[in-house]
Formats: C-alpha cells, structure tokens, sequence
C-alpha cells in the first residue's frame, strides 16, 4: 500500500508541476509532454506494486518503442490494472458512504497508446521538412488529457496484480494530499 501511495505521490507532483506550466502561455510542450508521459507510464505501474516479477518484466518493456507490446505485457501481468474511477453517491441505510464507477470524461485505458505516442512525438526533434506544430495549437490537447488524468485518479479503485486485494486512491492534486486504503477480499470458506 506504501508503494501505491508513493507512485500516487509521484504522479501528483508531476501533474501539480504540469498544472503550473498550463497556467502560463504555452511556449515548452516538451516539458509538459515529459511529465504527462512518465504519468502514464506511472499509471500502469501502479497497479503493479505488490508484484515484483511484474514491475521487473514490464518496466523493461518500457525501454522498447513499442507502446503496444508495454500494454500486452501489462495486461497479461494483470488484466484488471486500469484504475476505474468513482463518484461519491448517496449514504446506505447505515448513513456509510457510497461510492459508483464516474461516468463522466476520464482518460480510459483504450485511449493510453494514442496520448503516449501523441506525447511521444512532441518530445522528439522534429524532422526539418514536417510542418513544425506550434505550441499554441496542441496545449488545448495537453490541458485535456492533464484533466483527464486528474479525474481518473482524483478518487478510484484497482485491482491488485494476482487478483488480489484492491486499493482505494485519492489524489488532490491542488492540496498534494494522497490517500490509499486497502480493500481485502474475503477468505474463502
């Protein structure tokens, strides 16, 4: 759980940092670029923690250009590790908090390899006979996926590698709190 409440604590400093860089005009997309793309890396370790076969095996899938031989690896690894995020919903009878999967705009995992290899790019020499992107033009596209990835991980819940336990998390960005709680599976009877 320490180790989820680490990466969320990384992940947060990251984003607060592309948060400040957003507020300004727009003149570096590398640095954002940077930050958001070590976040979506970040975001599919994660749920990776309790497992150190499988940090190992696919933390060296990262070092290849393939986005989708990351993901594979990572799914088999442990298919359940995109966070899901929720919404606070109504109290039960017990006046207990509830909580259900957020239905609004959130970066999914179907949308992973295209925003890395969109991040991909902008961090890379451009080649001299391709129409130079101008700052301006993608820092819309930078601000929604920085959203995006904020009300993902703002408050969620995954499933541990193994199909194990799950975590909790909340992320406050603009307060830097991060908070994880265990939620344990019954013992088979």
């Amino acid at each position: 759980m320490e180790n989820y409440e680490t990466v969320l604590t990384e992940i947060g400093e990251r984003l607060r940092l592309v948060m400040q860089l957003l507020d300004q005009p727009v003149t570096q997309v590398e640095w954002i670029a940077v930050e958001l793309r070590i976040a979506l890396e970040l975001i599919v370790l994660g749920s990776l923690v309790t497992n150190r076969n499988a940090i190992s095996k696919v933390s060296s899938v990262f070092k290849v250009k393939d986005v989708t031989e990351a993901r594979r690896v990572v799914r088999e690894v442990n298919p359940e590790y995109w966070p899901t995020p929720l919404e606070s919903g109504p109290r039960d009878d017990d006046g207990a908090l509830t909580a259900q999967p957020f239905a609004g705009d959130f970066l999914r995992e179907n949308e992973w390899g295209r925003e890395y290899g969109f991040l991909s790019e902008l961090v890379h020499a451009q080649h001299p006979y391709f129409q130079r992107r101008e700052p301006a033009s993608v820092a819309g596209q930078l601000r929604s996926l920085f959203y995006r990835i904020a009300i993902l991980l703002r408050q969620h819940v995954i499933v541990l590698a193994g199909n194990q336990d799950a975590y909790i998390g909340q992320l406050d960005i603009d307060g830097g709190e991060v908070l994880v709680a265990v939620l344990r599976r019954p013992e088979d009877s």
